[in-house]
């Protein structure tokens, strides 16, 4: 896919269909120009490829950086910063998770209750490989938030954890043009892809609350152009359509559960893979809780009884009392949740 103008000097190159694209930019600089995200770890080829259709043969970015490390923004990092003989920056809070494990403090509810189970299941060479294959050990490198981010003077690194603990945006404050990875989208990947601002998904997200927080932040920094790591770009009047209705912090993180007899949660962890805490099928919570590096670190706690309508039992005592397989679904905006 070639490379697309969003802004001066910042250009979008879309990676993939549907629910599954992602959106990576080449920003431009005088000396030179530097990759903000990757996509997934098929994409390095064609990042590669739209940067040479649009630089010219043999390009080679100054740095390469990161909003923050899923697969689908940091997937195809490995490969590039061999490719380019580059380091990659991200927030350090980021770093643990640089060797390509799901770590039990850094996790999601895909992670606890789909893909630890799911590569628990695996055999153990087999999952050795896939962390190998994400692995940045000694390419990934802390970001320095005073400083700026390397090779883009002009440019800040804005702390907006929520979404994954260490996650950044990057604004260019003058024209006010906000790259915003997975803090803020344009596609609501709680709603099947509904066209509109929007949160990260909640599936995916660290903690929710903190999430919605710096949806306020970024909100606040009045941004003309939105470039998201999902969706089209917003290229003019984005802080006018954060304001609007209340902004994507309303609704997007509201979601509902859906019970399916689909898979079992699986208890423990193994070679750096998460799993849930408890086989008991309790509800679970994420909070978070200070931390020497001066941000949230989750842990696991039961939740209140929550009563199930039309039930005399309440959440917790029904939990205990049996084993619950179940799968958790996107949202409908609206509706409460019923953990």
């Amino acid at each position: 896919m070639p490379a697309e103008r969003v802004a001066e000097d910042v250009y979008v190159i879309r990676l993939g269909r549907g629910l599954m694209a992602t959106n990576v930019y080449l920003v431009r600089t005088d000396e030179s120009w530097v990759l903000i995200d990757t996509g997934w770890r098929r994409d390095a080829d064609a990042v590669s490829d739209a940067a040479e259709a649009l630089l010219g043969a043999g390009a080679r970015p100054i740095a390469i950086l990161l909003t923050h490390l899923h697969p689908d923004h940091s997937g195809a990092a490995p490969a590039l910063a061999r490719r380019w003989d580059l380091p990659v920056h991200v927030h350090p809070v980021e770093l643990p998770q640089a060797e390509g494990k799901l770590l039990p403090r850094y996790a999601n509810p895909l992670d606890r209750r789909i893909l630890g189970p799911l590569l628990r299941l695996l055999p153990a060479k087999t999952r050795a490989r896939l962390v190998a294959a994400g692995d940045l050990t000694g390419t990934a490198h802390g970001l320095d938030t005073i400083t700026g981010p390397p090779g883009l003077p002009g440019w800040e690194a804005v702390p907006t954890p929520g979404h994954t603990p260490g996650h950044v945006a990057y604004l260019r404050r003058h024209d006010r043009v906000l790259i915003t990875g997975d803090a803020l989208l344009t596609v609501d990947l709680n709603a099947f892809g509904r066209r509109r601002l929007a949160g990260p998904p909640w599936y995916t997200t660290w903690h929710r609350s903190t999430a919605e927080d710096s949806i306020r932040t970024l909100a606040a920094l009045q941004p003309e152009v939105v470039a998201p790591g999902h969706g089209e770009p917003l290229t003019s009047g984005a802080a006018t359509r954060l304001q609007a209705g209340g902004g994507p912090a309303r609704h997007t993180l509201t979601t509902w559960r859906v019970r399916f007899r689909v898979l079992p949660r699986l208890p423990g962890t193994a070679d750096g893979i998460v799993t849930a805490a408890d086989n008991r099928g309790s509800a679970f919570a994420t909070t978070p809780t200070p931390s020497s590096e001066g941000i949230g670190v989750p842990s696991v706690r039961p939740e209140p009884s929550l009563r199930l309508p039309g039930s005399s039992r309440s959440a917790q005592t029904t939990a205990q009392a049996r084993p619950r397989w179940r799968v958790l679904l996107p949202a409908r905006a609206g509706r409460r949740v019923v953990r």
